[in-house]
């Protein structure tokens, strides 16, 4: 199954039980531990965006960084550890979308490691998050 975004309520009711215990983990890893009432909420106004694959899942939102549009992969999960390459290898879809909606690129926060797995992709170190918990 090639990456598809999910545009209408009938795609969004076969898909998302599909996807959610996926969603559920990778929203648990967030440093601003978002819930599944808050990504839904997204998803019903257009927030977030919905796209899923065989074994993957992802949740975009066109973001602005410093005065420039940008794709920002909010959530990444799947049912394998390969779950980020699965979808960054059908991002065409994803590109041409972002493109269409004026986005200048993709913009993520990850955790350590996943510089590795994207660059391959094209994408590059441009800023550095550093965190302290209290």
């Amino acid at each position: 199954m090639a990456v598809q975004r999910i545009d209408t309520a009938e795609q969004f009711d076969l898909e998302y039980p599909r996807v959610r215990d996926w969603m559920i983990k990778a929203l648990k890893r967030q440093l601003s531990g978002g819930d599944e009432a808050d990504l839904l909420n997204g998803l019903v106004e257009r927030k977030y965006l919905l796209w899923t694959s065989e074994n993957a899942v992802a949740v975009t939102q066109i973001l602005n960084v410093d005065d420039v549009d940008v794709c920002h992969l909010y959530l990444v999960g799947g049912e394998r550890a390969n779950a980020l390459e699965e979808i960054l290898n059908g991002a065409g879809e994803v590109e041409q979308w972002a493109k269409s909606k004026g986005c200048k690129g993709f913009y993520g926060i990850g955790r350590p490691g996943w510089e590795n797995a994207l660059a391959p992709h094209g994408f590059k170190v441009r800023t550095v998050n550093l965190y302290k918990e209290f």
